[in-house]
């Protein structure tokens, strides 16, 4: 769905950089998430250790 928005409402170097700014957004998110739970305090099912 959000590749889609900056192809439909931009056209030739704009687009490309409407798709630049979705992709920047999820690394930053992927990266800051964990992060930012950790900050809070939250554990997940991915940082508890796993029983045999």
């Amino acid at each position: 769905m959000f590749w889609s928005l900056p192809t439909r409402h931009l056209g030739g170097v704009d687009a490309a950089g409407g798709i630049a700014l979705i992709v920047s957004l999820g690394i930053l998110g992927s990266f800051a998430s964990p992060h930012a739970l950790k900050e809070c305090g939250i554990k997940n099912a991915m940082t508890r250790p796993v029983k045999p």
